[in-house]
């Protein structure tokens, strides 16, 4: 079965997974079935949610019995890591890392000019997209030593890291609403909150005082962490609370 006959069954099972465990193992089965000989994934909560701040990477060697080999990839992966570059260079880029440094291609440097070159390893880096705001970069090294991936390769590859990512933001974000002790009324006031309405008015909506509205929000801002309505607002959106 071959990378291109497989792609459907690889994205149906993505979409039907459940755990993460299911996730990384199928994305894993078909990544080494593209020649892939190490990943890095880094996933990036957006402003608000409740793990911002607390980047997660994962690393994962598909032949692990190259110790040297293994040592120098660490070395590249700590180099396309996202808190080692500026956010511009943050961006989809075939590279090659040979003696402790990697280099950019070109978008015209073909396949035939980088293979052959055996001293050092050659991959691609790309960012996937999630919902409510939650990015991801990839990070993916070729085979063995002056192996490339073809444009192809790289097009369903990115393909399904994209959709594994889009299902690993939501088994995240289901978690994460889990432990969100905010109550539905408060989940409700925070909605209008959201859509610029004031208190006065959340208390005419709801058939409440705006005592009591009041004592709602107090208690938003309390739970969520925060000190004003923006950045309430911001966390209820960032967690999937609140839609608009």
């Amino acid at each position: 079965m071959t990378v291109f006959t497989s792609l459907d069954h690889t994205l149906d099972t993505i979409e039907q997974s459940s755990t993460e465990v299911d996730l990384w193992a199928t994305l894993f089965s078909y990544l080494k079935m593209c020649r892939t000989k190490a990943m890095q994934y880094h996933h990036l909560p957006s402003p608000g949610a409740a793990d911002y701040g607390r980047m997660s990477d994962l690393k994962h060697f598909f032949d692990t019995a190259d110790d040297q080999n293994m040592e120098t990839i660490n070395n590249l992966f700590r180099k396309t890591s996202p808190d080692q570059m500026d956010l511009e260079d943050i961006k989809d880029h075939s590279w090659r890392f040979t003696e402790n440094h990697l280099t950019t291609l070109m978008p015209n440097e073909s396949a035939a000019e980088t293979s052959g070159r055996q001293s050092g390893f050659n991959g691609v880096s790309f960012t996937v997209h999630g919902p409510l705001g939650r990015s991801g970069y990839f990070s993916l090294v070729s085979g063995n030593k002056g192996e490339v991936f073809s444009g192809e390769e790289i097009r369903v590859m990115k393909w399904v890291c994209q959709n594994t990512h889009q299902a690993l933001c939501k088994i995240k974000i289901l978690a994460l609403q889990k432990n969100i002790n905010l109550t539905e009324r408060e989940i409700e006031i925070l909605s209008w909150i959201a859509r610029g309405k004031s208190n006065s008015v959340i208390a005419e909506i709801l058939g409440i005082s705006p005592h009591t509205v009041n004592t709602y929000v107090r208690r938003i801002f309390l739970k969520t962490g925060t000190n004003d309505r923006t950045s309430a607002c911001l966390y209820g959106i960032s967690n999937g609370l609140v839609s608009l």
